[in-house]
């Protein structure tokens, strides 16, 4: 394998849709950890690595629908958000239409932060990366609320 300057390389995957367990499915994601030859090296020469594995994430699949509402799409995530993170409802409670309609230019700019950003939100990276676009394009249709 060969790397970029930074260091990156493309590691192919294939994966089966699963369904979640062991308490993931709230959540909407697995964590897998795999092993490899990379075992019993170090990091730049100084940290043993003799316990390395990769981390991958995998999402159930989900196909953004074609007119993403609050009540069907965006409050479950938003809800499911302020369960993770229960503090945030001390600045501002997601899980309200009315609070998540009033900072939809915010809520934009955090579901467009690169996953490398440090700012990425929600931090444990958890989210599904389509159910971040979902959201933007909620935004985009002007924030209905549905039925």
């Amino acid at each position: 394998m060969t790397t970029d300057a930074d260091g990156h390389a493309p590691v192919p995957l294939t994966a089966t849709p699963a369904p979640l367990t062991g308490g993931r499915e709230w959540v909407g994601s697995a964590v897998y950890f795999l092993v490899g030859p990379w075992q019993g090296t170090s990091f730049n020469g100084n940290w043993p690595m003799g316990n390395a594995f990769l981390t991958v994430k995998a999402y159930p699949e989900y196909q953004i629908p074609a007119s993403p509402t609050w009540v069907a799409d965006v409050e479950p995530i938003m809800q499911q958000f302020m369960t993770l993170y229960p503090g945030m409802k001390q600045m501002h409670d997601l899980s309200k239409y009315e609070v998540a309609r009033g900072l939809a230019p915010v809520l934009r700019a955090v579901f467009e932060t690169p996953i490398t950003d440090p700012r990425y939100m929600p931090v444990t990276r958890e989210l599904d990366p389509l159910k971040r676009q979902m959201v933007v394009q909620w935004i985009d249709d002007g924030t209905p609320l549905g039925p």
